[in-house]
């Protein structure tokens, strides 16, 4: 099966003790996600898509957005959704590969990007990487 498919984004939500990494403006900036709206917007509407995702598939997800800027929380994230802002001098792609590192590497992780810094460092860290717009596609 072709890792960036949205059968594949589908299998790989169905692993149990999956971990789910999203790299959150990279995700609501992509043409299928919300880059036309302000950062709140975009940060409410991926926390409920992701909400959405882990009520129907029960994993735990941790959605990554930069801290700069609007550090306000949105209200939208569900049980199993766990939101984190990026501390001052911090990237959300240095977030991203430090969260999957510090995991167990038996552990199963799907990291959701299409930044291909974050894409290569998560990889070659043991994570299955899809972009921004096959996520979105399988999550719809």
């Amino acid at each position: 099966m072709a890792g960036d498919t949205s059968a594949a984004v589908t299998a790989l939500l169905r692993v149990v003790g999956l971990e789910l990494v999203v790299d959150g403006y990279n995700v609501s900036k992509d043409v299928r996600g919300r880059p036309m709206a302000d950062l709140t917007d975009q940060r409410e509407w991926l926390e409920r898509l992701v909400a959405g995702l882990v009520a129907r598939h029960p994993r735990r997800a941790t959605v990554v957005f930069d801290g700069e800027g609007d550090r306000t929380v949105a209200t939208a994230r569900g049980r199993g959704v766990r939101v984190v802002y990026t501390a001052a001098g911090e990237t959300a792609d240095e977030r991203i590969a430090g969260i999957v590192a510090a995991l167990d590497p038996a552990t199963p992780v799907a990291v959701v990007t299409s930044d291909r810094e974050v894409r290569d460092a998560c990889e070659a860290l043991g994570a299955n990487v899809v972009a921004a717009g096959v996520f979105l596609e399988a999550a719809d």
